[in-house]
């Protein structure tokens, strides 16, 4: 943070870094769509919960853990695939967004999302039923 801010910002406002360790849960709705022409399509959705070991790093170096170690999380994914004779084609977006109480009114929120492009070639032909 600049410095000409400090004066508006209590002295545990004033965060250098941020690091965290946890371990939790999730658990999720999964809905998956056979749309015609071989197209599938999915949505899921994951809230979780986590016990997270935090420690705050201030401007002036002291630190300090936050007194509440709960970290809440949401993630969610959509896809959308399509299936040729001997390729598949799965284009998805997901993402993540997590809270926590830094104390002394302090929260963090962070979102992270990401994108991805799957080709494949399928190695085994399909038998045909006698």
């Amino acid at each position: 943070m600049p410095q000409q801010y400090y004066e508006y910002y209590s002295n545990q406002g004033q965060i250098k870094r941020y690091k965290g360790m946890g371990a939790g849960v999730l658990g999720g709705l999964l809905s998956v769509f056979v749309l015609p022409k071989n197209i599938i399509a999915s949505c899921n959705l994951m809230p979780g919960v986590a016990l997270i070991n935090n420690q705050v790093v201030l401007n002036n170096d002291d630190d300090y853990r936050p007194k509440k170690p709960m970290l809440y999380k949401l993630d969610f994914t959509l896809s959308l695939g399509y299936n040729f004779k001997r390729f598949y084609v799965n284009l998805s977006y997901g993402g993540g967004t997590y809270f926590t109480n830094l104390g002394h009114g302090n929260k963090y929120h962070s979102n992270i999302s990401n994108a991805k492009l799957a080709v494949g070639y399928k190695l085994k032909k399909k038998r045909a039923k006698h």
